[in-house]
């Protein structure tokens, strides 16, 4: 592949937070790569990225491995990771041609995500004692926290409750922990990649393999939008993806908030914080619905409804 020119791109155009990010353009003036270095400040960055999504598409196999991007080269230069990853054109979902594509495009990424959640729970070693274990370290460690609400320590304290009991028997499932509009982009240039789905999930320096589940999907809610009824259905999907009751989904995101919690890195815990509360109402929204109109969560499923109407 000839390249012939590169251009510098904006953060929210970046592969990987924190790396300089270029994209090469063919002779024709087509975006073909996109090159990712680390900074001196993270220099291992990319190369986790790489790695993570190795693992990822590992761990959640075909065909849901081919949303993940495989890098075209990787390596180190003066002690800073790179890689280089094929284009991928964004995935538009605004304006009139992108709204009417929009409900599509949620329900595939909620399928992935459901079907890369269930397999990965399913992968050896996800379960048992050492996940119990794990699930409850991370709800103790909410619980004990006044960095969040009472509300959401009551729901950690609730589910630690429920796990305790054996009411509560949760799996590992790959977390992407950073699953929102702006980490999925459409397919990748022609003639580097082939992926049957529509999107493709970028970013994974923050990938957790033996993950808490429900995280990315509200993250996913709340970038997209989603409101009450949209968001009943996805908890309904992904209950049955991780194999727990609906109401043990506030659990998996507990454990999720806990586990990110300690290990921030250079993200600030305010903001932590802050961005667990909104995930938390979003759930909460989501869970009334299923409590105030029962299977139609289902159909909310169906109509996927988001804000603005579509």
């Amino acid at each position: 592949m000839a390249l012939s020119r590169f251009e510098r791109v904006a953060k929210q155009e970046t592969v990987a937070d924190g790396s300089v990010n270029a994209i090469g353009y063919d002779r024709l003036g087509r975006a073909r790569v996109v090159i990712a270095l680390a900074s001196p400040d993270g220099p291992m960055l990319v190369e986790n990225a790489v790695r993570n999504a190795a693992t990822a598409r590992e761990l959640v196999g075909s065909p849901f491995a081919e949303a993940i991007l495989e890098p075209i080269a990787a390596g180190t230069i003066e002690g800073l990771s790179y890689a280089v990853w094929p284009y991928c054109t964004p995935l538009r979902v605004s304006g009139i041609a992108g709204h009417v594509r929009k409900p599509g495009v949620i329900r595939e990424v909620i399928e992935w995500l459901a079907g890369a959640s269930e397999a990965s729970r399913k992968a050896a070693g996800m379960s048992g004692r050492d996940a119990t274990i794990a699930y409850g370290a991370a709800l103790e460690a909410v619980y004990g926290s006044e960095l969040y609400s009472g509300s959401i320590r009551d729901a950690a304290a609730a589910a630690l409750r429920r796990l305790r009991a054996g009411e509560w028997r949760p799996s590992h499932v790959l977390d992407h922990n950073d699953f929102w509009q702006g980490n999925l982009r459409g397919r990748a240039a022609e003639g580097c990649e082939k992926n049957r789905y529509r999107f493709t999930v970028i970013d994974w320096p923050g990938a957790n393999g033996r993950g808490y589940g429900m995280y990315d999907a509200i993250r996913l809610a709340r970038s997209m939008g989603m409101r009450s009824g949209g968001v009943a259905g996805l908890i309904r999907r992904m209950s049955s993806a991780m194999g727990c009751e609906p109401m043990d989904t506030s659990g998996h995101l507990m454990a999720s908030i806990g586990h990110l919690g300690q290990n921030l890195g250079c993200f600030r815990p305010e903001l932590h914080a802050r961005c667990a509360e909104h995930c938390w109402r979003i759930c909460q929204s989501g869970l009334a619905h299923l409590a105030e109109t029962g299977e139609r969560g289902e159909v909310a499923m169906g109509s996927l409804q988001t804000a603005g109407g579509v």
